[in-house]
């Protein structure tokens, strides 16, 4: 009975580990960080909970607004959304660990690195 007690104790610790991020992980104000060219782009995305799922804006801080389509978790605690900067479609994937993210913005021209952290 002890064992059995000792491993129940040890996968609720273990468990929620694996289960990847969820919809409540992602709501709320993340700063960010492009760089690209050897310019910096900045600013906030915003991500609510939309009906059903996530939906969410960027904020530049040139005071540029950007509309979020397609947002999706998947595994590996990946979260993926595109938007149109300027009439050119950009796709973004990053890995999100606790409250940071790394990831990927891509376009036709090609790629960029993007990092950010929840601030709310």
């Amino acid at each position: 009975m002890k064992k059995l007690l000792l491993l129940i104790v040890v996968l609720g610790l273990t468990l929620p580990s694996f289960a990847g991020i969820k919809i409540k992980d992602v709501i709320g104000t993340w700063i960010y960080e492009v760089v690209s060219e050897g310019q910096i782009f900045s600013g906030k995305i915003v991500f609510i909970k939309g009906n059903p799922g996530v939906a969410g804006e960027v904020f530049t801080d040139e005071g540029e607004v950007y509309v979020l389509d397609d947002i999706q978790i998947k595994e590996d605690n990946v979260l993926s959304f595109s938007l149109k900067i300027n009439d050119q479609g950009h796709t973004v994937s990053v890995t999100v660990q606790k409250d940071k993210f790394n990831g990927t913005v891509r376009n036709e021209e090609g790629e960029a690195p993007i990092s950010g952290e929840k601030i709310k």
